[in-house]
């Protein structure tokens, strides 16, 4: 009787002990994903006691994004190839996804400046335009100052001839996209940005190519990994004014 008392109390301390055990190791655990929350917290000055979802993409690029870089998961894959000449067009690839080439069904692409937006947080595509700013840029100003929320990615790819119509109001806007190079470019020079609205001025990833004394300039052509946002993103607010245009009243910036 007194084997069998001895044998219950024996075996009652060593499960009290199991318990113990797993609730210290469990705390412990517990704690240090709450202090690796904690570190995000204190380096990146955001709510987030978590790190964020990975950047969802498809496993395999579109024909014609593939690039030699190998992006990590919080990393967004880019190509963007401007125009050369009037026969070659420009191609833009967003995370792994071909958005602007000249086979793509209902594709808006010509001579000018080629865009296509994402969405910053969700990496949407927001819109995809074609502006002659051969003849023009009052299409192309008041899309980048009314379309697009700060933080939007604008990705751009010239073709043919994008400056002639171009004034200094348009190529201002694009430096409060980030742009550092693109008063420098000239009359059938090539032209690529990755910028956003509202980047600070050299912040964007952009390449330009003088077309020197050829006819036109070589394909420009930046591609990688990039992590967003690129820079600091400061808000843009443009006034909205009252035109008359035609015997019209039209609002306008």
């Amino acid at each position: 009787m007194i084997i069998l008392v001895s044998i219950t109390v024996i075996f009652i301390n060593t499960y009290v002990l199991s318990q113990r055990n797993f609730s210290l190791v469990s705390d412990n655990v517990l704690d240090r994903n709450f202090r690796k929350g904690e570190q995000i917290y204190n380096r990146n000055q955001t709510k987030l006691f978590f790190p964020q979802p990975l950047v969802q993409r498809s496993l395999l690029p579109d024909l014609g994004c593939e690039i030699d870089d190998k992006c990590s998961d919080d990393t967004i894959p880019y190509k963007a190839i401007s125009g050369e000449g009037t026969d070659k067009y420009p191609i833009i690839c967003f995370n792994n996804k071909l958005l602007i080439h000249k086979t793509l069904k209902d594709t808006k692409i010509g001579r000018g400046l080629n865009v296509a937006v994402v969405d910053s947080k969700t990496y949407d595509v927001k819109f995809i335009e074609n502006f002659d700013t051969y003849l023009e840029e009052t299409f192309f100003l008041r899309f980048l100052r009314l379309k697009l929320n700060d933080g939007d990615i604008a990705i751009i790819a010239s073709h043919d001839e994008m400056t002639y119509g171009l004034k200094d109001a348009s190529l201002t806007l694009l430096e409060n996209y980030g742009s550092q190079t693109i008063k420098g470019v000239k009359y059938r020079d090539s032209y690529v940005m990755i910028g956003q609205k509202g980047l600070a001025r050299g912040k964007a990833i952009e390449m330009h190519q003088s077309k020197g004394r050829s006819d036109f300039g070589s394909a420009a052509q930046i591609s990688g990994c990039a992590k967003f946002p690129l820079g600091q993103i400061t808000p843009l607010s443009f006034p909205t004014l009252e035109v008359n245009k035609e015997g019209k009243i039209a609002v306008g910036t």
